[in-house]
């Protein structure tokens, strides 16, 4: 459940290098973190969640609640004209949902 003095902070590619880094600062400093990953798996401290963040209807349903939501999922670099846009506007559009 999701209080003003307990927000949930989501994290979206929470596995990749940036995702990681967020997600173990914000643990370290006490918030309560949800982290998606297509596998989910998620570093210690964090709530693990498996969601393909592409998919808008999965963004929305792991974003359920959240008062924060970080965008730290990427695409392969090469594939980034094609998968980049719609998986900004899913977790775009997740972050809207949730109020966030």
């Amino acid at each position: 459940m999701t209080t003003p003095d307990h927000p949930v902070h989501v994290v979206f590619g929470a596995t990749g290098a940036v995702g990681t880094a967020v997600v173990a600062e914000l643990v370290r400093r006490g918030n309560r973190v949800r982290a998606i990953s297509r596998h989910g798996q998620a570093p210690e401290g964090a709530e693990a969640v498996a969601a393909d963040a592409a998919d808008p209807a999965q963004a929305a349903a792991a974003a359920a609640g959240a008062a924060v939501v970080y965008h730290c999922a990427s695409p392969p670099y090469t594939r980034w004209p094609e998968q980049f846009p719609p998986l900004t506007r899913s977790i775009l559009g997740a972050a809207e949902s949730a109020g966030a």
